[in-house]
Protein backbone atom coordinates (compact mmCIF):
# COMPACT_ATOMS: atom_id res chain seq x y z
CA UNK A 1 0.00 0.00 0.00
CA UNK A 2 2.62 2.47 0.86
CA UNK A 3 4.18 1.53 -2.55
CA UNK A 4 1.44 2.33 -4.12
CA UNK A 5 1.27 5.72 -2.65
CA UNK A 6 4.76 6.36 -3.05
CA UNK A 7 4.30 5.76 -6.98
CA UNK A 8 1.55 7.77 -7.05
CA UNK A 9 3.10 10.80 -5.67
CA UNK A 10 6.52 10.45 -7.70
CA UNK A 11 4.31 10.51 -11.12
CA UNK A 12 1.75 13.52 -9.77
CA UNK A 13 5.31 15.00 -8.43
CA UNK A 14 6.95 14.67 -11.97
CA UNK A 15 3.47 15.52 -13.88
CA UNK A 16 3.47 19.18 -12.15
CA UNK A 17 7.49 19.91 -12.28
CA UNK A 18 7.21 19.47 -15.80
CA UNK A 19 4.51 21.32 -16.84
CA UNK A 20 5.94 24.15 -14.57
CA UNK A 21 8.87 24.11 -16.69
CA UNK A 22 6.62 24.22 -19.85
CA UNK A 23 5.43 26.89 -18.81
CA UNK A 24 8.12 29.04 -17.39
CA UNK A 25 9.73 28.12 -20.36
CA UNK A 26 6.61 30.15 -22.89
CA UNK A 27 7.27 32.86 -20.28
CA UNK A 28 10.86 33.09 -21.48
CA UNK A 29 9.84 32.27 -25.36
CA UNK A 30 7.23 35.76 -24.49
CA UNK A 31 10.22 37.89 -22.88
CA UNK A 32 12.11 37.89 -25.48
CA UNK A 33 14.32 40.89 -25.92
CA UNK A 34 16.01 43.12 -28.98
CA UNK A 35 19.06 43.63 -26.77
CA UNK A 36 22.01 40.78 -27.28
CA UNK A 37 22.80 40.51 -23.71
CA UNK A 38 19.45 39.44 -22.49
CA UNK A 39 18.60 37.71 -25.61
CA UNK A 40 22.25 35.71 -24.38
CA UNK A 41 20.74 35.63 -21.29
CA UNK A 42 17.91 34.26 -21.59
CA UNK A 43 19.07 31.61 -23.97
CA UNK A 44 21.05 30.15 -21.61
CA UNK A 45 18.21 30.06 -18.90
CA UNK A 46 16.51 28.31 -21.71
CA UNK A 47 19.17 26.01 -22.37
CA UNK A 48 19.45 25.17 -18.87
CA UNK A 49 15.79 24.31 -18.19
CA UNK A 50 15.89 21.74 -21.28
CA UNK A 51 19.50 20.34 -20.23
CA UNK A 52 21.05 21.53 -23.11
CA UNK A 53 24.80 23.23 -22.85
CA UNK A 54 23.81 27.02 -21.90
CA UNK A 55 26.65 28.61 -23.52
CA UNK A 56 25.99 27.55 -26.87
CA UNK A 57 22.57 28.72 -26.44
CA UNK A 58 23.24 32.20 -25.20
CA UNK A 59 26.08 32.39 -28.17
CA UNK A 60 23.35 31.71 -30.42
CA UNK A 61 20.79 33.85 -28.67
CA UNK A 62 23.56 37.01 -28.76
CA UNK A 63 24.23 36.79 -32.26
CA UNK A 64 20.77 36.25 -33.08
CA UNK A 65 19.81 39.64 -31.49
CA UNK A 66 22.34 41.09 -32.99
CA UNK A 67 21.77 43.70 -35.88
CA UNK A 68 22.71 43.18 -39.40
CA UNK A 69 25.68 45.82 -39.23
CA UNK A 70 26.45 44.37 -36.25
CA UNK A 71 26.72 40.48 -37.67
CA UNK A 72 28.68 41.78 -41.01
CA UNK A 73 31.30 43.64 -38.76
CA UNK A 74 31.33 40.35 -36.77
CA UNK A 75 31.73 37.96 -39.66
CA UNK A 76 34.27 40.41 -40.87
CA UNK A 77 36.55 40.43 -37.59
CA UNK A 78 36.41 36.60 -37.79
CA UNK A 79 37.34 36.61 -41.38
CA UNK A 80 40.22 39.26 -40.60
CA UNK A 81 41.09 36.95 -38.01
CA UNK A 82 41.74 33.74 -39.84
CA UNK A 83 43.66 35.52 -41.96
CA UNK A 84 46.11 37.11 -40.07
CA UNK A 85 46.74 34.48 -37.84
CA UNK A 86 49.64 33.04 -40.32
CA UNK A 87 51.17 36.06 -39.57
CA UNK A 88 50.79 36.13 -36.19
CA UNK A 89 52.08 33.09 -35.84
CA UNK A 90 55.36 34.29 -37.81
CA UNK A 91 55.74 36.93 -36.18
CA UNK A 92 55.87 35.09 -32.75
CA UNK A 93 58.06 32.61 -33.54
CA UNK A 94 60.54 35.32 -34.98
CA UNK A 95 60.43 37.35 -31.90
CA UNK A 96 61.68 34.03 -30.34
CA UNK A 97 64.30 33.43 -32.68
CA UNK A 98 65.63 37.12 -32.43
CA UNK A 99 65.33 36.62 -28.15
CA UNK A 100 67.10 33.31 -28.75
CA UNK A 101 69.86 35.26 -30.63
CA UNK A 102 70.30 38.12 -28.13
CA UNK A 103 70.11 35.70 -25.40
CA UNK A 104 72.75 33.43 -26.39
CA UNK A 105 75.16 36.52 -27.90
CA UNK A 106 74.69 37.78 -24.16
CA UNK A 107 75.73 34.71 -22.53
CA UNK A 108 79.10 34.42 -25.17
CA UNK A 109 80.10 37.84 -24.38
CA UNK A 110 80.06 37.60 -20.47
Amino acid sequence: MLEVLRDRFVRATKRHVLKAVEQFDAFLADVESDDPGIAAGLGAVRALIKGTDPRWAAVRAFVSAMSVKAKVILILAVILGLLLAPVLLVVVLLGGLVLAIVMTMRGAGG
